[in-house]
């Protein structure tokens, strides 16, 4: 680079240098940090627990399932119910009627 004289005042406020505090930019740093592992422990938490994880599902930061899908789930789960009854329903009678 060349030895050129370059006022202070242009020096200083070249790329808004000294306006960032490096204690708040450390304390930023770290709040970022915290959220993101937060986010992320909540994602490893909702797939554990079965749950749809999105960005653009309500919730979806705090690993709660959609609400619009609630009803849905449910008679999903109602669904499963009914047919594992029916299928463990259906073994027992066959291993019954083979005595």
């Amino acid at each position: 680079m060349t030895d050129r004289y370059i006022p202070e005042h242009r020096r200083t406020n070249f790329k808004a240098k000294n306006t960032f505090k490096p204690d708040e930019l450390r304390r930023r740093r770290e709040e970022q940090q915290v959220e993101i592992r937060k986010a992320k422990r909540e994602e490893n938490l909702a797939k554990r627990r079965g749950l749809r994880v999105g960005a653009d599902a309500p919730g979806a930061s705090l690993g709660a399932a959609p609400e619009s899908d609630d009803e849905a789930v449910i008679i999903e789960a109602q669904v499963r119910r009914s047919l594992l009854h029916r299928i463990s329903a259906m073994q027992i009678s066959n291993t019954v009627s083979a005595r």
